[in-house]
């Protein structure tokens, strides 16, 4: 497995996701900020184990059981209640909802963000601020700013309010692929096709802490606590970053 480094780097464990989630469960709401965040794990795919024991009676009946099931799901399925049908000319590569769940953001595969009001359907306003295609966007969850990511190496915090750019983040040497803002909306932390993952200051632009992977960063993930986040590279790996355990 190929090795990363990481400032003051501690051992890797190699973990199933079972063993992850049984020893990782959440304990309390006590938040832990991401600067500290630092163990490391990769998490090995599961594999199913195989049975020489082949039970057809009850197989048909589960495979009976699933099939009636879906006929019911689908049965009762509703239209969905909102639908642009002329929003975009071009793939949408990302869309979010705000945290009052009224305005929706999307972009395309160029340099478009959109705004759109989910009741009446309207756009509201269009973004254009990135040299190149737009990979991401992220509303805050404590003010009216909206962060987004391109292919151009940088990521722009809009002002909302002012429907007007409020600052650019520059430091990633490729695209920069996603990005997240943490619980409280002060900090943003975004990922690379350079290998890496940067954790900014939204006060003032600063980067607070960067942390290199190695290989090209395809999805990022942040704990609804800010408690750990994960990302996941074009090699395959599934790395976590978790707060490192309390010390008797």
């Amino acid at each position: 497995m190929q090795e990363f480094g990481l400032n003051n780097l501690l051992p890797k464990n190699l973990l199933t996701l079972v063993e992850f989630l049984n020893q990782r469960r959440p304990h309390d709401n006590l938040r832990c900020p991401l600067e500290k965040l630092s163990t490391a794990y990769y998490v090995e795919p599961l594999t199913l184990q195989s049975t020489n024991h082949f039970d057809m009676p009850t197989l048909l009946i589960n495979l009976l059981i699933l099939f009636f099931s879906f006929i019911s799901i689908f049965g009762q399925a509703q239209k969905p209640r909102l639908i642009i049908p002329s929003g975009h000319t071009n793939p949408v590569v990302s869309i979010t909802l705000d945290r009052h769940e009224k305005i929706m953001a999307t972009a395309e595969q160029t340099i478009s963000i959109k705004l759109w009001d989910v009741e009446t359907r309207k756009e509201l306003y269009s973004f254009n601020g990135h040299a190149e295609a737009v990979n991401d966007v992220a509303f805050s969850p404590t003010e009216n700013l909206l962060a987004s990511t391109s292919d151009d190496k940088s990521i722009i915090i809009w002002n909302l309010q002012r429907a007007a750019k409020q600052s650019s983040f520059t430091g990633h040497t490729d695209a920069v692929t996603r990005v997240k803002f943490s619980l409280d909306g002060t900090q943003v932390i975004s990922a690379s096709f350079d290998g890496t993952i940067k954790l900014w200051n939204v006060a003032d632009a600063t980067l607070l802490r960067d942390i290199a992977i190695g290989n090209p960063i395809h999805s990022l993930a942040l704990s609804p606590q800010d408690e750990y986040f994960s990302c996941g590279t074009r090699s395959g790996d599934l790395v976590l970053f978790l707060p490192e355990p309390a010390t008797e």
